[in-house]
């Protein structure tokens, strides 16, 4: 956890965030306020047309887009994520800070930078 709270995290969809939340109540724990952004909403603003067009998952932004992952594997779909982040900041020539829409807690200095590929 401490690892994870110090970061502002990026899952596509809300799969990540359900999964830790379940791991905690697995393990009796309390569920941890972490900062999140969603690259499907970030999608989602970036391309509107993909909406009745196959959408906004991953397997249609990897054709769209394309992307070279292994969809379902966890690191893959992590690095296919950041990679709609990136093409998505270039498309609308706005920075991850403009297009994260964040909770409360989010510290978007963050202290590395995504480089793609």
């Amino acid at each position: 956890m401490p690892l994870l709270d110090i970061h502002h995290l990026v899952q596509h969809s809300n799969f990540d965030k359900s999964a830790i939340a379940a791991a905690c109540r697995c393990y009796r724990l309390a569920p941890p306020d972490l900062s999140w952004s969603d690259s499907v909403k970030i999608a989602r603003t970036a391309w509107p047309e993909f909406k009745g067009n196959g959408g906004h998952g991953l397997a249609n932004l990897k054709r769209e887009l394309g992307l070279e992952f292994t969809h379902h594997d966890a690191g893959e779909d992590a690095r296919a994520a950041a990679q709609v982040v990136l093409q998505a900041e270039q498309r609308l020539g706005r920075q991850f800070s403009q297009l994260a829409q964040t909770g409360s807690k989010a510290q978007l200095n963050l202290p590395f930078m995504l480089q793609n590929g």
